[in-house]
């Protein structure tokens, strides 16, 4: 996603620093959405023309052929290290990277260990539940133990991760140093979402701050480094 990042910033997109934090377009009103853990059948509706809460659910429901996802990553100061941390609501047949499964409310996360290891997971959720207040969002996969919460406008967002059983425990922080945008476009309403066909996709934290503390299975992971959240929705 970054590579769009780089895109709009060569297309001459200019935020001047009276809006570097847009005020969110939908006030203080919290709106929760709860997406159960199984595909719907028949039709769905996607948005992708900004409305409110760029960092919320842009999908009536997840079928088969939809998906929508929340990505976080951070990089540690040396390069030695990273995290990514990836809330799904996808299915498998819908996302061809996703591993095999019914479940569409999936939590993974990947890392490169400072030894050097790769390590990643997927764990499946009871379902999710996504809140947004102003343009941010907060999600709690149920059964996973691993949740975000982010500010209404964007600055900072915290995700906590404790799943021993499978080989995660620690928390994320990440505090914004650049606004959120759209493809081609600032934080406004009647922007464009569509980044390539049937692709809708909104920055809400091009560059960030990072403060990643994790025990992975059984390593350390501890590092301030850069830090990234974008949100992404695909239908057909």
């Amino acid at each position: 996603m970054k590579l769009f990042l780089i895109i709009c910033v060569l297309l001459g997109l200019n935020f001047s620093s009276s809006n570097a934090f847009v005020r969110p377009r939908s006030g203080s009103t919290s709106k929760s959405r709860t997406i159960p853990p199984t595909a719907v059948t028949g039709d769905v509706t996607a948005n992708f023309e900004s409305e409110c809460s760029l960092d919320g659910p842009q999908l009536s429901a997840v079928n088969g052929t939809s998906w929508d996802w929340w990505y976080f990553d951070a990089v540690s100061s040396d390069g030695k290290s990273n995290v990514v941390i990836i809330f799904y609501t996808a299915s498998s047949s819908g996302f061809a990277f996703l591993p095999p499964s019914p479940d569409i409310t999936l939590f993974q996360l990947h890392s490169l260990l400072p030894n050097g290891t790769v390590f990643d997971v997927f764990i499946p959720a009871e379902e999710a539940v996504i809140t947004t207040i102003g343009e941010g969002s907060s999600g709690d996969f149920k059964g996973t133990n691993a949740s975000w919460t982010g500010s209404s406008d964007l600055k900072h967002y915290k995700i906590k991760v404790d799943s021993p059983a499978n080989g995660v425990v620690g928390t994320f922080n990440l505090r914004s140093l650049a606004p959120g945008h759209y493809p081609c476009g600032p934080i406004r309403s009647g922007e464009n979402m569509m980044v390539a066909p049937e692709i809708g996709w909104a920055n809400a934290v091009p560059d960030g701050d990072a403060d990643v503390d994790f025990t992975i299975a059984g390593v350390k992971v501890a590092f301030k480094g850069v830090g990234y959240h974008d949100k992404v929705n695909h239908f057909i």
